[in-house]
């Protein structure tokens, strides 16, 4: 949720792809051909210190016998149906590992992020893949017009 990263891009990630110094993380090229780099939040840095730590090999996030994560491990989505009542029979709406990339996006539009940033935070290819987050952009419109207008 902190990055707005897929889940294979996550499950891929090497201890090489994450620069603790510049507090960037590195994913390599996606489903779209396009390679980003990531700022890392407070929050994420915990995260990813905590994980270096107790790290057993170059995956930053390694399965439990030490090999890259294919998919999301079912027991997470046991968890999230147990915990939110009738998740699991929700069809569309189900809260899963995906809906934290949306959760991500949502939060970045709310805070008047720019659809464009939106779209390179998310990696994606073409605008209109984003654009279904920008109804939650705020209308800056009225007050840049009286910003650039009323000063004249």
């Amino acid at each position: 949720m902190y990055t707005g990263a897929r889940f294979s891009e996550v499950a891929s990630l090497t201890w090489d792809d994450i620069d603790f110094n510049n507090r960037l993380i590195y994913f390599k090229s996606n489903k779209n051909g396009n390679d980003r780099k990531i700022y890392i939040s407070d929050l994420a840095l915990n995260v990813l210190v905590e994980l270096f730590n107790e790290k057993i090999n170059n995956l930053v996030i390694p399965a439990s016998n030490g090999k890259q994560l294919i998919q999301m491990p079912r027991q997470w989505q046991e968890i999230v149906d147990e915990m939110l009542p009738n998740n699991d029979k929700a069809g569309k709406y189900r809260i899963t590992i995906h809906s934290l990339r949306h959760t991500h996006a949502s939060w970045m539009a709310i805070a008047g992020v720019s659809i464009m940033h939106i779209k390179e935070q998310l990696g994606h290819k073409k605008l209109e893949m984003t654009m279904r987050y920008s109804h939650l952009i705020p209308d800056e419109r009225h007050h840049s017009t009286k910003m650039i207008f009323d000063n004249l």
